[in-house]
């Protein structure tokens, strides 16, 4: 049995014990990825890797049950996937998921991605969540209250800000900007709301989070 640390044999125990030399985040996560991938990330590729990071080892993640996790946060089936793979299997969830994602600001389908990259769009048993019907049936100031409703966020928000609770506020803000573009009349389904509108509210969600 091969007993090097960070292999799929012997992983590390916890993401916390892995080398600085060996985790990259942010823009740095994003960098190594595109040189992996001979190419530039879209929007939605880019959030994922800035929120999931890049390790290039073997470890358990800190969830209650950890999980034996690898690359972008790949766990089980995508373990042993490439990158752009997974993204393209966890995508195509998303848009069975939310039908008209794909008529939505680039911006908003980034966030929702990445959620359902994260599993934050079904439960394990297949059923979508409370915030996600709430988003198909036009409820959106409703789904973004909803998305911060669950057990892990509370936990994790009682102890501080982390990666997670920063992540998922994130994603609540950028669906109540589309709600309140909705309401005002600025963005409808038949028409495309301004690009760039939407873009500088993402923008400057973004810093404010940084």
């Amino acid at each position: 049995m091969d007993k090097t640390l960070g292999t799929r044999e012997n992983p590390y125990k916890s993401s916390k014990d892995i080398p600085s030399s060996l985790k990259l985040s942010g823009p740095s996560a994003v960098k190594k990825v595109e040189q992996l991938i001979g190419g530039s990330l879209t929007l939605a590729q880019r959030r994922v890797v800035e929120e999931e990071g890049f390790v290039n080892a073997f470890y358990y993640d800190d969830t209650k049950k950890p999980v034996l996790t690898y690359g972008i946060g790949q766990t089980n089936e995508y373990i042993d996937k490439g990158f752009l793979e997974s993204f393209n299997a966890h995508k195509k969830k998303a848009m069975e998921a939310i039908p008209r994602l794909k008529d939505m600001p680039e911006e908003l389908q980034a966030e929702i991605i990445q959620l359902e990259y994260r599993g934050d769009l079904r439960s394990k048993t297949g059923n979508l969540y409370k915030w996600v019907n709430q988003i198909n049936n036009g409820e959106y100031n409703a789904a973004a209250q909803e998305l911060l409703n669950h057990s892990e966020y509370k936990e994790r928000k009682a102890k501080g800000n982390d990666g997670v609770t920063r992540r998922l506020e994130i994603a609540q803000n950028t669906i109540s900007k589309f709600a309140t573009n909705v309401e005002m009349g600025k963005f409808v389904f038949d028409q495309t709301m301004e690009d760039n509108q939407f873009k500088k509210i993402h923008q400057d969600m973004m810093s404010a989070f940084k």
